[in-house]
C-alpha cells in the first residue's frame, strides 16, 4: 500500500499543470515527453534540467498556438500511409531497426510516443507549406544577391546556374520561417498564456 501511494503521489506531481494556452493546459509530463522526444530525434542526451524543461515548454506553447491555427485553416489530418512511410524512413535512416529499439529503451519512450510526435511534425510541415510557402517566389535579382553573399569569400565559386535551385529553396525557406515567426508572435499576443511554477520562462511575467 505504501508503494502504491508513493507511485500515485509521483504521478500527481508529474502531471501538474505548468502552463495554460488559451483554454488548453500543458502538464509537466508533456514537457518531459517533449524534451525526451526532441533529444531522441536529435540524437543528443536529454536535458531535463530546469532550463531544458523551460525550453521544451516554450516549444509546446508554440505548438499549441500553431495547432489552433491549423484547425482554423482546415488542414486535413495526416493520412496513416504518409505517417507509416515517414516512420519507416525514420527508423532506417536515423536508427536502423536495431538502433531504433535501443533508442526507445535509452530514452524511455514507446513507438506510440514517436509516432504521435512524428504525426505532429508532418502536420506542422504541411501547415508551413500551405500557409507560408505556397505562392512564394524568388526573382533573379534576389537569387543573384544570395549567390554573391554565400560565395563572396570562395576563391572558385560554382557557376550560378548550377546552384540557383538550391539558393532558391534556401531563400524561400528563410522567408517562410520569418513569416512563421511573425505569425507565432501574433498568436501569442492574441492568446492568454499563463505560466505556472516551477517551470516559468524567465522572459515571461508572473501571472
Amino acid at each position: 500500500m505504501a508503494l502504491l501511494l508513493v507511485g500515485m503521489a509521483h504521478a500527481e506531481i508529474l502531471d501538474r499543470t505548468v502552463a495554460i494556452v488559451g483554454a488548453n493546459p500543458i502538464t509537466a509530463s508533456e514537457v518531459e515527453m517533449q524534451a525526451l522526444l526532441e533529444a531522441m530525434f536529435n540524437n543528443t542526451p536529454p536535458d531535463l534540467s530546469e532550463t531544458g524543461r523551460r525550453r521544451a515548454l516554450e516549444r509546446l506553447v508554440e505548438q499549441r498556438l500553431i495547432e489552433e491555427d491549423i484547425t482554423l485553416a482546415g488542414l486535413q489530418v495526416v493520412e496513416e500511409k504518409d505517417l507509416q512511410d515517414a516512420f519507416s524512413q525514420l527508423r532506417q535512416a536515423r536508427f536502423g531497426n536495431l538502433g531504433f529499439a535501443q533508442a526507445l529503451r535509452d530514452y524511455g519512450l514507446t513507438e506510440t510516443n514517436v509516432r504521435n510526435f512524428l504525426r505532429k511534425q508532418l502536420q506542422f510541415t504541411r501547415y508551413v507549406q500551405f500557409r507560408f510557402r505556397a505562392g512564394l517566389q524568388a526573382d533573379e535579382d534576389a537569387l543573384r544577391a544570395a549567390y554573391r553573399k554565400k560565395y563572396e569569400r570562395v576563391a572558385s565559386p560554382p557557376p550560378f546556374e548550377t546552384v540557383a535551385e538550391e539558393l532558391e529553396l534556401d531563400l524561400l525557406d528563410k522567408r517562410a520561417e520569418t513569416m512563421l515567426d511573425d505569425r507565432v508572435r501574433q498568436l501569442r499576443a492574441e492568446t492568454r498564456i499563463v505560466f505556472l511554477d516551477p517551470i516559468r520562462p524567465s522572459t515571461e511575467p508572473a501571472p
